[in-house]
This record gives C-alpha cells, sequence and structure tokens, in this order.
C-alpha cells in the first residue's frame, strides 16, 4: 500500500491554502512519469501493476488537494483526527440548532423559488465563513480538533446544498 503524503506527493507545502495552479502542474508531471502506458513493453509484471496503482494513488491525491473540503479534511485526518468515530462529537449543539432551522425553512418554502435562491445564498455565505475560518485553524493555530468542527459543518452544508439543487430542479415554478 502506497502512503506518500498527498503534500509531498506534489512538492507543496502541508497547508490548506495552496497554489492550485501549481498543484495542477505538479500532477500533470507526476502523473505522466507513472502513467500505466510507458510500462506497456516491460518485461516485468510488478512494473505495470506499480504503475497502474501509483497512477491511482497521484489522481487520488490530486482530487483530494484540489478540492478546498477534502483537502481540510485530509489536513485533519493526517493529524490524527477520525471523522467516522468522532463526528457527532464535532458539531456543536449551536450548528445542530441551524441544522433544523434550516431544514425548517426548507419545508416552509414550498415552491417559492426565491426563498429557496435566499436560502442558498445564505448556506453559500457560511461556507465562505467556514473557508476563511478554515485557513487560521489550519494554516496558522494548527488547531486541527477545531477545524475538524468546521470540516463537518462543511461537509453538512454541501449535501444540504445538494438537497436544495435537487428540490429546484424537481420542483415546477
Amino acid at each position: 500500500m502506497i502512503d506518500i503524503d498527498y503534500f509531498s506527493l506534489f512538492r507543496l507545502p502541508n497547508q490548506f491554502i495552496i497554489d492550485v495552479e501549481l498543484l495542477k502542474r505538479s500532477w500533470i508531471s507526476a502523473a505522466s512519469i507513472a502513467h500505466p502506458d510507458r510500462y506497456v513493453g516491460s518485461s516485468f509484471a510488478i512494473e505495470k501493476i506499480s504503475s497502474v496503482q501509483f497512477s491511482s494513488y497521484i489522481n487520488k491525491a490530486y482530487q483530494t488537494l484540489k478540492d478546498p473540503l477534502l483537502r481540510a479534511k485530509y489536513i485533519c485526518e493526517r493529524s490524527g483526527i477520525n471523522f467516522e468515530i468522532e463526528r457527532t462529537h464535532l458539531v456543536s449543539k449551536a450548528f445542530l440548532s441551524k441544522q433544523l432551522e434550516w431544514h425548517d425553512w426548507i419545508d416552509e418554502c414550498g415552491n417559492d423559488f426565491d426563498k429557496l435562491c435566499d436560502l442558498t445564498s445564505q448556506l453559500k455565505k457560511e461556507i465562505t465563513n467556514i473557508h476563511d475560518s478554515l485557513e487560521s485553524l489550519l494554516d496558522k493555530k494548527r488547531n486541527y480538533k477545531q477545524a475538524a468542527t468546521k470540516v463537518c459543518e462543511w461537509m453538512f452544508l454541501e449535501k444540504l446544498m445538494k438537497e436544495l439543487d435537487s428540490i429546484q430542479s424537481h420542483r415546477i415554478f
């Protein structure tokens, strides 16, 4: 199993705010070196298998680091946070109350497109605020526990945004 830190793989600093263009260039370079087509003529099966596995690892690393939410989650996990175990303990009661309010708001909106758009706008602002706080928590304070709380909140908001998109696309206005 390959266990190279994603940031090291692409020669990037281990931080939340990264140069996405540099990430892309590094990914293209790494992907071209490890691409399985380079080993088609190899008489060593291990080279072929290894190139497929490493190429897959490179692509997974790239997909993780290019997405800010996945990048934040990855940083927290590398620092010892286990989201599967700790998820229920990470979210505050205040945020749980907000979740209920947002779900009630969706139910009350019915077919009111303007209200749904207002909620979507509010959720986007929440995500922006979380993104900004993660920059501080991860890159400056190195407070992974608090950052993990924000990651959980962001994951919920993303799920709610998808729910809103689905509602809006299925309703007749």
